[in-house]
């Protein structure tokens, strides 16, 4: 009937519309992925999302899926996203990330695809885009004994000019015999001129050769929860922090699991 052939050339019409526009729209586009350079733990994290159509063909249906990862803890999530885009429009979107643990964020857009009013079309787009935000640790003091703080390495080859230690490779000073001295530290030959005993006080070296190790636990059977790894992290950044409070300079170091190579940073300051 003619009817019916008017809704037969309607439906035709619209998928021929529609399969046209999904292969034509979209190619345009560009996104931009941004987020605030630092944020606390425990606190969401939000990702601001940008998509510019520079066309003149509206994008009817646009979908991504954002991937968010944590480097440090291995935490892995995918939100989806669907907008529509005017000819020549841009459309912003925000996407709540929660975050429990420290480590850095990396999200990036994995797949993005355009299609018709209706879905019955989908067709893949290059968008590529990627934002980083770094949630901090809670650094704390960690505990020393005086006598941990005060180990030193036998073999430095310099002292302290302040302070005197233990080491009788370096003479930090000469001094009159006192009870309770050691014997062995009694310099024989002033002794002999002075005709008093007179002792020498030790040295303390202060090249301090330590190096924080820190264990990510990613590689094969021996896998760490990201709570483990969160607080691995928290108690080598507290224990480098609490050396420097000591004026102690120290090494840091990690595999790094990407490139298979060890890396390690001298800490100063």
């Amino acid at each position: 009937s003619p009817a019916a052939l008017a809704v037969l050339a309607g439906t035709v019409c619209v998928l021929l519309a529609g399969a046209l526009l999904t292969l034509t729209c979209g190619k345009g586009c560009s996104a931009i992925l941004s987020a605030s350079q630092e944020a606390e733990k425990g606190k969401p994290v939000f990702i601001d999302l940008t998509v510019k159509n520079a066309s003149l063909l509206p994008v009817c249906r646009c979908s991504m899926i954002l991937e968010c990862s944590n480097i440090l803890t291995g935490e892995q999530v995918e939100i989806p996203l669907s907008f529509s885009l005017w000819p020549r429009g841009s459309a912003a979107l925000q996407a709540e990330l929660a975050a429990p643990y420290c480590g850095c964020l990396s999200c990036c857009i994995r797949e993005a695809s355009v299609g018709d009013l209706f879905s019955l079309y989908r067709a893949r787009r290059r968008l590529r885009a990627e934002a980083r935000t770094y949630v901090m640790p809670q650094i704390q003091e960690a505990e020393f004994s005086p006598q941990e703080l005060d180990a030193y390495n036998m073999e430095s080859y310099r002292y302290s000019a302040s302070r005197k230690g233990n080491d009788p490779g370096d003479t930090f000073g000469i001094r009159e015999y006192e009870e309770g001295d050691s014997l062995k530290t009694i310099h024989w030959k002033l002794t002999g001129k002075l005709g008093d005993l007179m002792v020498r006080e030790l040295g303390l070296p202060v090249e301090n050769n330590i190096m924080l190790l820190l264990e990510k636990g990613m590689e094969p059977g021996n896998p760490l929860t990201p709570q483990q790894r969160d607080k691995a992290a928290e108690l080598f950044l507290s224990l480098s922090h609490t050396l420097l409070s000591h004026q102690i300079t120290h090494s840091a170091g990690w595999q790094d699991y990407r490139s298979g190579q060890f890396i390690s940073r001298r800490i100063e300051d």
